[in-house]
C-alpha cells in the first residue's frame, strides 16, 4: 500500500479558494479606486482642455473678424488715396477719346468696362461729385454733359 503524503506536502497547507479570492478582491477594489481616479482627472484635464479650446475658438473668430475689418477699411483707404486719382486720368483719357463731351452714364458705363472702381455706391451722383473735386480737369459744359478743360 502506498504511503500516505503528510498534509503539507500534499498543499493542503496553501491557502483555500477563498483566501485567493479576498486577495483577489482587495487587488480588484484597490484597480477600480485607482482607475476612477484616474477617470476623474481625465475627465477633469477633458474639461479644462474644453475651456481653453472654446477661448481659442472665440480668440480666433474675434481676431478673423479684426482682419476682416482693417482690410475693408485698408481697401477702402486705398480707394480713397490712390484710385480717385486714377479715376480722373482714365476719365479725363474717355473723354478725349471719345472727341469731345460725354454723357455722365456713358462716361460710368466706359469707367466700368475698364475696370476702374467708382467712389461710393458707383452710382451717376458718385461719379459726379468726384468729377468735382478733379482740380478742373473735367467740367460739365451742358446738363449731364462732362468734357476734358481746355487747359489740359
Amino acid at each position: 500500500m502506498p504511503a500516505r503524503r503528510s498534509p503539507e506536502a500534499s498543499g493542503a497547507s496553501k491557502p483555500g479558494p477563498e483566501h485567493d479570492s479576498g486577495m483577489n478582491l482587495e487587488l480588484l477594489k484597490t484597480e477600480y479606486d485607482k482607475s476612477l481616479a484616474a477617470l476623474a482627472e481625465a475627465r477633469a484635464d477633458l474639461v479644462a482642455a474644453q475651456k481653453r479650446t472654446a477661448l481659442a475658438e472665440q480668440r480666433v473668430s474675434m481676431l478673423r473678424n479684426l482682419l476682416a475689418i482693417e482690410a475693408e477699411q485698408s481697401s477702402e483707404n486705398s480707394l480713397d488715396v490712390r484710385k480717385p486719382e486714377n479715376l480722373i486720368d482714365v476719365a479725363v483719357d474717355i473723354i478725349s477719346d471719345n472727341g469731345g463731351a460725354m454723357r455722365l452714364a456713358e462716361l460710368r458705363r466706359d469707367l466700368l468696362n475698364r475696370g476702374i472702381p467708382l467712389p461710393g455706391k458707383g452710382t451717376d451722383a458718385n461719379l459726379l461729385g468726384r468729377l468735382q473735386r478733379s482740380g478742373g480737369r473735367v467740367v460739365r459744359v451742358d446738363r449731364g454733359l462732362y468734357a476734358v478743360a481746355h487747359n489740359d
